[in-house]
């Protein structure tokens, strides 16, 4: 995964799996690199909260991840993707698999990609 470095900067050296994960957004612009936008939030904190998101009391993270020159390869429509708690991001024959599970591991969603940005780390209060 590129431009990783902000995850690491906030989390240090405790980076979260991403087993514990709410999709929060899926956005696809098609075209002749078609990018897909995946949205999740995860409820596992940093250690050390930045000072902008104490004073805001935040609950959640959220991960923003492009996926450039996408294709997906498998979308099941009979487990809806509210079901999706995992995140894997694998690697194969050069190019970059990120695979959306369920809590018992169906895969839901399947996009193969010739790169993985993660474009940006957030936070909010979840009521």
């Amino acid at each position: 995964m590129k431009k990783s470095e902000a995850l690491q900067a906030i989390y240090r050296d405790k980076i979260p799996p991403l087993d514990d994960v709410t999709l929060h957004e899926i956005k696809i612009l098609p075209g002749e690199d078609t990018i897909i936008t995946i949205k999740i939030d995860i409820t596992t904190l940093p250690r050390e909260l930045p000072k902008k998101w104490q004073a805001n009391e935040i609950t959640t993270v959220q991960l923003t991840f492009d996926l450039i020159r996408a294709r997906i390869e498998k979308f099941d429509l009979d487990s809806p993707v509210s079901t999706v708690n995992r995140v894997s991001i694998l690697e194969d024959s050069g190019s970059k698999i990120m695979t959306l599970a369920s809590s018992s591991d169906a895969q839901v969603l399947v996009i193969r990609s010739s790169w993985i940005y993660l474009q940006s780390v957030s936070a909010y209060q979840n009521a």
